[in-house]
Formats: structure tokens, sequence, C-alpha cells
């Protein structure tokens, strides 16, 4: 099977760079990696010592262990951190300075995971969420190095525990130790004999928290919104936009606030273009002198704002579950927002607890969003306990990143005191 895997990336790095004669991305993804191990050893160079390396597939996955990098920054001072991203969305849109450098992680094949391990010399190596690579899985074993998950996911039907995966499980099991982020994935890794595991919680819940406590101020959004209820609807898709924008007529004393995944003039404009009869604003055009108070309909065609607008939010709609997956709940519901989004979530076991509790609600049609908005936008103790049952989820989560941190910190100790890798033939 290893063998197979083997196969399958090389053809992975093959199709990227016939993928880059047109896209973009692909085209980052190839610049990025060039002349890797000269970049690899001149950071390594400025920044010797003992090093934490954490994986994060994209920036979502870094946001979950930012309050571990905090916690490690406290306790483990003399400690190096680097964040290492597999994707160019994650490694340009990275603006932090928490972590003392970012790198891409090589195309997974023993050559270059092998120089990546040796030159980078890490003491601890996490994994974030999900995303492992199974041949540098095998080198940091060889070279006993402590491997940990942490926020880690885990659901049956994921592949490596398919009966042909048998070998890709025992890589996967080698891991020193999966700190996860809730019970029911622990339970899925011990019916495969997988038993060093601990629940430690998703450590976005920590960094949404914090933001919800000092959200950015939004004169803007303030003006816009006035005395009326606000309708924020995050990241949709087409199929999501689908559902939501003929209720914008349905309710004539509502305002809606829509964030699209992707903010390129192609399109936003797409976007303005379905919204005509509703005569929208667009964030990048406004101007100074624009009467706010009496439009319905706001595109916000602009980064990094979503998260604080939640917080003037009386109800929200997060897109991506008619498509791949839905984007974070845990932002509106940091601000005690009710949230609805479609059926695609079983990746997200943040969805169902939501749901289980009252503040959230998985909708498939455009008739059954009607009635539940209506029932919530017209009854305010019914849209209160909702609130009340998004901020009690969160305060419930809170802590991830100090557990996961304390739990790893016992890692390392343990390593020191002998050999942390189990060996893989």
């Amino acid at each position: 099977m290893m063998g197979l895997y083997t196969l399958g990336i090389r053809m992975y790095g093959w199709a990227i760079g016939l993928a880059s004669i047109r896209s973009p991305k692909a085209r980052a993804w190839l610049q990025g990696r060039k002349k890797e191990e000269e970049r690899w050893k001149e950071w390594r160079s400025a920044h010797p010592g003992s090093l934490l390396i954490l994986h994060a597939a994209s920036l979502g996955e870094y946001e979950q262990c930012k309050s571990l990098v905090a916690y490690w920054r406290t306790q483990h001072p003399e400690w190096k951190i680097l964040i290492s991203f597999f994707s160019p969305s994650g490694m340009q849109q990275y603006r932090s300075g928490e972590a003392d450098g970012c790198v891409y992680l090589p195309l997974d094949t023993h050559r270059k995971t092998a120089a990546f391990v040796d030159i980078m010399q890490p003491g601890l190596f996490v994994f974030v969420r999900y995303d492992f690579w199974l041949q540098l899985i095998r080198q940091l074993n060889k070279r006993a190095v402590a491997v940990a998950v942490v926020s880690g996911f885990f659901r049956e039907e994921m592949w490596w525990f398919r009966p042909w995966a048998s070998s890709a499980l025992k890589v996967l099991s080698s891991i020193d130790l999966f700190l996860t982020h809730d019970e029911r994935s622990c339970e899925v890794l011990r019916q495969h004999n997988v038993e060093h595991c601990i629940c430690t919680g998703d450590g976005r819940v920590d960094r949404v928290a914090q933001l919800a406590e000092a959200p950015a101020q939004l004169p803007w959004l303030e003006q816009f919104k006035g005395g009326r209820k606000l309708v924020v609807m995050g990241s949709p898709w087409i199929p999501d936009e689908d559902l939501l924008l003929p209720i914008i007529g349905d309710l004539p004393d509502i305002c809606f606030l829509i964030a699209p995944h992707e903010v390129g003039a192609s399109h936003v404009d797409r976007l303005m273009q379905r919204l005509e009869a509703h005569d929208p604003l667009r964030f990048s055009q406004l101007k100074k002198d624009a009467d706010l108070g009496t439009r319905r309909v706001f595109v916000l065609d602009t980064i990094g704002v979503l998260a604080s607008c939640y917080a003037l939010a009386d109800l929200a709609f997060v897109g991506g579950g008619f498509t791949t997956g839905i984007h974070s709940i845990q932002e509106p519901a940091a601000h005690g927002c009710p949230v609805f989004f479609g059926p695609r979530h079983q990746r997200f076991p943040e969805a169902r607890m939501l749901i289980e509790m009252g503040g959230a609600w998985e909708v498939r049609s455009t008739s059954e969003l009607r009635r539940q908005m209506n029932a919530l936008l017209s009854d305010k103790t019914s849209r209160g306990k909702a609130s009340a049952a998004c901020k009690a989820f969160i305060n419930a989560h809170r802590g991830a990143g100090e557990r996961s941190g304390q739990e790893l910190s016992k890692l390392i100790r343990r390593s020191r005191q002998g050999p942390a890798g189990r060996h893989i033939p």
C-alpha cells in the first residue's frame, strides 16, 4: 500500500506542475517550494535550539492552534516555533507574529521529508486536525522525534480505517499522542487499537472567544443596522445563495450583510447582479456620505472583518453546507448569535453539539430556512435561549490550548527519558 501511496504523491506533484500552466494557486504552490532546502537551512541557522513545528493544512487549521502557540510561548520560552503549511492560501494569508516563522511543507516523498527533518531537527512535531503525511511520519519516527496531533477529528469512514489501508493505519498509529476535538474521535481511534488518545477539545474555540471579547468597532455596520434586526450570511457558496436570497424580499424589516467566501471582482460582481433588485451596497465602493440606514443589503467584499460583524448580528447563516463543508460556526456562536447551515457538516462535530444544545439548525430548503428564521426573529424569548446556548457551548469548550499544551509538555518530558518514536519497519 505504501508503494501506491508514494506513486500517488508523485503523480500529485506532476499534476500540480501541469496545473500551474493555468492555475495561479498551483503556480504559487510550486514557487513556494523552489530552493526549499536552502530556505530551511537559512531559517534554522538563524533560529537554533529546541524547535516545535506545528503543521496546518491552511489558515483555518492554524487558527485552531493559536492558543496552543500562546501557551507554549509562556511555558517554554526557550523553544522556537515554526508553522508549516501545505496550501498556498495558508501561506499567503498568514500574518501572525506569534510564531518565529512559517514554511511550506515539502511534497511527501522519502527524500524531501528526510531532508526536511534532518535540517530542521524538531524536538516536537504537531499535526493540526487531520492533515497527515505518511512518509513524513515515518521519517520523524526514524529520528525519534516526538509526534502528536491536536484538535484531531476522526470518523469511521476516513480512508485510513478501511481494511485495504492497514499499512497506512500502522503508520498513523505510530504517532505518540492524539489530542482530539471530541470524545467520539477517541472512540473511533480506540476501536482501531489506537489507545494513546485524550480529548482536549478544539483550539479554535479559544481563539474565537478571545476575539469576541474585544470585537473591532464597525461604525458603518452600526449605521447600516440602525434599529433593525440584522442577518449575517458568512462565506456563502452559490447553493447557499440560492437558499437564502429569495428570503430577502420576504423580510422587508430585516437588513442583510453578505460576506462572500471569495472576494475577487468577478465573484462579487456576479453576487451584486443577483442582488440587483435590492439595490445592494458594496463595502469596497462605500462612500463617506452614503445613507446606510435606508438600504437593506450590504455586500462585504473584504477579508478580516466578518468575525466582528457577528457581534451585531441577530441571526447568522454560515455557508459551505451544500458544497465542501461548512465554514466556521464558532465565530457567530462566540457572539451568542444563533446560526443556520446546510447538511454537509459531518466533519465538524461542533455543528452537532450546537444543534443538540439548541443554538444551531441544519436547513435543506428555502421554505425550511424561512420558517426557522421567522420563528426566531419574531420571538425574542426563543432567540434569547438560542443565544444563551451558543455562549454556553463556547464557555464549555474553552481551554483546549492550555489542556493540549499540558499534555504536550508531558510528552516532551517523556521523550527526553527515552526514544519517543514507535519505529515502523
